[in-house]
């Protein structure tokens, strides 16, 4: 609650009964960068002025509009110039053989709208020398069977190069690309993260949902986002099949508040403990049963403080549930 977050128990108590008011206020201020219509890009759909997807080298990719999108003409443009019209709902964009680089290609509604898609074009996970790395950045060795037999789980055909001019790129309305890559080898350039679409689809539902409840944020301060096998390993994590290391896994926590670098007072008592992580679990877990984001299921786990970070909130897109 935006007037509770930072009063002592007492006063924050009384914002209790503007709770509606001041949910209203946030979702009000706040500004989700919905489209007028969707796309549908490998299933998933995304309802964003702008998001991020990715393919391999001369790969095609399909951009689909949502069968709910309203009628009229619909192109494609490409970023090589000229454009595409949408025939039964579909266009196809082949990319080039330019690994480690990307494009913008926009969907263009006549009557009025458009999305802006990044795409990325992948590093082939082939390029790993014989000791796991790409341009002598540390990647490692991906598990050959998908756990489950999910495709969640199954090796990566590549990986988003990261370099200094690039980090700042969106990914979505609210998330950049260097807010997910691995804390490993900081002064080596390029770097390489893998991106999961549901995750980030995840982050932005609950960012949208936190601010009707009257948390006004505009980003999440992610602790850890993608982690390359061999990081994982050598901070001594043992899970093989961790969804960081598939990059659909963010750790992260609301702090503006003011910006300390610890999680806020979100749940308005005047303090910052677990409790606060407790509330965005509850937050993304009702966001889970919500229809619509329902195919968004996966793991939620609160941490609580400790020597080296505040209370935190670990959010996956595993495809099924999973609570700790």
């Amino acid at each position: 609650m935006i007037l509770g977050r930072r009063l002592g128990p007492a006063l924050a108590g009384l914002c209790t009964g503007f709770l509606a008011l001041c949910g209203a206020a946030a979702a009000q201020d706040f500004d989700p960068q919905e489209a007028p219509f969707a796309i549908e890009i490998g299933g998933e759909t995304i309802p964003y002025q702008s998001f991020f997807t990715s393919v391999v080298p001369e790969g095609e990719l399909t951009v689909a509009l949502d069968r709910d999108a309203p009628a009229g003409a619909y192109s494609l443009v490409m970023p090589e110039g000229g454009a595409a019209a949408f025939e039964d709902g579909k266009a196809v964009w082949r990319a080039p053989d330019a690994p480690g680089e990307s494009r913008e290609i926009k969907v263009v509604r006549e009557e009025g709208g458009e999305i802006s898609l990044r795409v990325f074009i992948l590093q082939p996970a082939g390029a790993m020398d014989s000791e796991g790395r790409i341009n002598g950045y540390k990647i490692g060795a991906y598990p050959e069977e998908a756990l489950r037999g999910l495709d969640a789980y199954s090796p990566p055909a590549g990986f988003v190069e990261v370099t200094a001019a690039n980090m700042d790129a969106r990914v979505s309305p609210h998330f950049t690309l260097g807010q997910f890559i691995c804390k490993q080898q900081q002064d080596h350039w390029p770097k390489y993260v893998i991106l999961d679409t549901r995750l980030i689809l995840k982050l932005e539902a609950l960012m949208a949902d936190v601010n009707e409840q009257g948390i006004r944020t505009d980003e999440f301060f992610i602790m850890s986002g993608y982690r390359t096998p061999w990081y994982n390993r050598a901070i001594g994590n043992t899970t093989t099949y961790s969804r960081h290391v598939y990059g659909g896994a963010a750790d992260v926590y609301i702090d503006t508040a003011p910006r300390d670098g610890d999680m806020d007072d979100v749940n308005g008592d005047g303090k910052v403990t677990l409790a606060d992580a407790e509330w965005m679990f509850d937050r993304a877990a009702a966001l889970e049963k919500d229809p619509r984001y329902s195919h968004l299921v996966g793991g939620l786990g609160k941490y609580d403080r400790n020597a080296a970070h505040g209370p935190f909130l670990h959010v996956d897109s595993r495809g099924y549930e999973a609570r700790w």
